[in-house]
């Protein structure tokens, strides 16, 4: 079969071109099979192209997480701009969190983060980094609603709210069976974070 031809991006268009590869192969095969070499069969270009980007697999897991990330700055932004209430921007923020659960490439590529997060120094100080910017924007949240508060307690509530979220993925994320029992359970759940972010 003949080599399909390449075609020539701007530098943008390419990254933006190999995150989605990584990130596609990241969700649908693990970490394992995240490689240089493989995202570059993927979108047909020399592996020298994917080096000019990324020196390593380590530098471009920073990116797709970068882009992860400013994916939901971009979503809570577009909460702030809409509702100029605190408590109500934080509670759609909360609530958009807690559906967000229930998404096949959230699932996906956050549990595959989880399990190369503990396997060395670099992806550990990764998943500190990324979870401690999480919990800073929950927490500045919460101040807008209660500026008297201080930062710690602030922090303290949002790392609570987010280890409740974050572990709701257990019960009814993307591809879990759907108990019964469970019905309701999102609205209880927004209740409950919500009661760690408000009660006095």
């Amino acid at each position: 079969m003949p080599e399909k031809k390449r075609i020539r991006k701007s530098r943008e268009e390419r990254i933006n071109e190999i995150i989605a590869a990584a990130t596609k192969i990241f969700i649908e095969e693990g970490y394992s099979e995240l490689s240089l070499r493989r995202i570059a069969k993927d979108i047909n270009v020399r592996l020298s192209t994917i080096q000019y980007y990324f020196e390593s697999k380590k530098s471009l897991l920073n990116t797709m997480l970068k882009a992860k990330i400013d994916s939901y700055n971009s979503k809570l932004a577009d909460f702030q701009s809409k509702e100029h209430k605190p408590e109500k921007q934080l509670s759609n923020y909360v609530r958009f969190l807690i559906d967000d659960n229930t998404e096949r490439d959230t699932c996906c590529f956050f549990t595959q983060f989880w399990a190369i997060g503990f396997q060395d120094e670099g992806n550990l100080a990764l998943l500190s980094h990324t979870y401690g910017g999480h919990t800073e924007s929950l927490a500045q949240l919460i101040q807008n609603v209660f500026p008297e508060r201080n930062k710690l307690d602030c922090l303290q509530r949002a790392t609570i709210m987010s280890c409740m979220m974050e572990g709701a993925v257990a019960h009814v994320g993307y591809g879990l069976p759907i108990r019964p029992e469970f019905e309701g359970l999102s609205d209880r759940l927004h209740k409950e974070v919500m009661r760690i972010a408000l009660q006095d």
